[in-house]
């Protein structure tokens, strides 16, 4: 047992006395940065855009809803047989904005994409956060382009007076 000092900048060193190496860590001692991440690793978001390249819609909305529902029982230390209900809002299942965060950053491990901390928020339930992620990970499904005709209007316009002064 070492009697370290109250006050933190006594100058006095306080190492283990048999100076063994687990007591004081050297600059040498550490992995060299570039040896410790291969070269010829593939992006996290990448490989699990070719997983589920293989897979039909629904199963990929269904793997990445049970991601999401992994996160919520995670983030909240529910049961790991907990029922998570997809049409359920984050609000109902008990996520708040720390928690949020937290499921966030759950999701970006698992999915290695960029999911921003607004996520309970832009997508207020499991299934939508699932379709989300699809989308991003996937690329945006084709929009229908809405087609107007045109049409003439033949309504009377409305007049509204404002400050009780009426035109006329």
């Amino acid at each position: 047992v070492i009697d370290l000092p109250t006050y933190p900048f006594q100058r006095q060193r306080y190492w283990a006395p048999d100076g063994s190496a687990s007591a004081a860590l050297t600059l040498d001692s550490r992995p060299d940065e570039a040896s410790a991440v291969p070269s010829d690793t593939m992006d996290p978001a990448e490989q699990l855009r070719r997983e589920l390249a293989t897979l039909t819609v629904t199963e990929q909305i269904e793997w990445l809803l049970g991601q999401v529902r992994d996160g919520v029982v995670t983030v909240l230390g529910l049961d790991a047989h907990a029922e998570v209900r997809a049409e359920a809002t984050f609000k109902e299942l008990g996520v708040e904005s720390l928690t949020g965060v937290e499921l966030k950053n759950h999701l970006r491990s698992r999915t290695g994409l960029h999911v921003p901390t607004s996520l309970i928020y832009d997508c207020p339930t499991p299934l939508t956060a699932a379709h989300y992620l699809r989308d991003k990970l996937l690329g945006q499904p084709q929009e229908q382009a809405v087609v107007r005709a045109d049409t003439p209007v033949d309504e009377p316009i409305a007049i509204v007076g404002m400050g009780c002064r009426f035109p006329g």
